[in-house]
């Protein structure tokens, strides 16, 4: 039996005038494009990487130059990064790589809303499938990093317990906010491409005011200033559960997760509303 079409009916009334029809459709079209998402994200590998001679390891080339630019700088002692609780190369290894996950899943949403922009105008389909396919991608890279990271673990004969299960939701919460802080944005940037290009200098920034590349606990004095930085206490608390060290920012960290989780919801329903009168003002219609 075939699946009876879906009857779309457009209104001049806003779509908060009926808030319990609008909830509705925003969970339908968020679970009818976890598929399409799978299609997007599977044409973008393929496109990404038929014409690349280094295919996979383009994710990774990224993170891996920061690894060594900051090894050498703390090996030839240009920067004193302080004490690490491992060799400091596999520390700056999975701190680095933690980062850049972050990071990611920031810009994830922005690469998203801009790829949909030319759609949005033109064609009725869910527009969290492209946002969707674009986790994808970062859960793919993600896989790749790993492999990286377990690597570096070895070769440092760094030992990891069964405590580094408790990383899961430490990861978990650090890709939610980041979801979050991308989400908030992305609708301006299809108004404002200075956001986007502002986003990367402000990132990096925000890398090294985070305790990515150094430790930074309880016993130090700049301490008081890292519980207000949310990007502090989840780049730390990933990395200490991953390598079964004591925790420094459990309350910060559970704020933060709290902060996140909400603000993602809100952002994604304000996006939900907002982006067909921005991509109208943008003049994609």
């Amino acid at each position: 039996m075939k699946k009876a079409l879906k009857i779309n009916e457009f209104s001049h009334k806003s779509v908060l005038s009926n808030p319990k029809d609008f909830l509705a459709e925003a969970l339908q079209d968020l679970c009818e494009a976890w598929a399409l998402g799978l299609t997007f994200f599977t044409r973008d590998l393929k496109a990404q990487y038929r014409l690349s001679f280094l295919g996979l390891f383009w994710s990774t080339i990224p993170p891996l130059v920061f690894v060594i630019g900051f090894s050498v700088a703390a090996k030839a002692n240009i920067i004193n990064f302080g004490d690490t609780p491992i060799p400091y190369p596999a520390f700056a290894m999975v701190s680095i790589m933690i980062w850049h996950l972050f990071q990611s899943c920031v810009e994830a949403p922005i690469l998203a809303f801009k790829d949909a922009k030319p759609l949005i105008g033109r064609l009725r389909f869910s527009v969290e499938s492209i946002f969707i396919s674009k986790i994808y991608m970062v859960l793919f890279n993600l896989v790749i990093k790993a492999i990286f990271v377990a690597a570096a673990l070895i070769y440092f004969e760094i030992p990891i317990g069964w405590g580094a299960f408790n990383a899961f939701f430490p990861l978990i919460s650090l890709m939610i906010f980041g979801l979050f802080l991308g989400v908030l944005l992305a609708p301006i940037t299809l108004l404002i491409d200075d956001v986007a290009q502002g986003l990367k200098f402000f990132m990096t920034f925000w890398m090294i005011a985070t305790p990515v590349a150094y430790v930074i606990d309880r016993s130090s004095e700049h301490y008081g200033y890292m519980v207000f930085n949310p990007a502090a206490a989840l780049v730390a608390t990933l990395r200490e559960n991953l390598l079964s060290l004591p925790l420094n920012y459990e309350t910060p960290f559970y704020i933060v997760t709290i902060l996140g989780l909400v603000g993602l919801i809100c952002a994604w329903l304000a996006a939900k509303i907002a982006l067909p009168f921005i991509t109208e003002r943008a003049g994609t219609v």
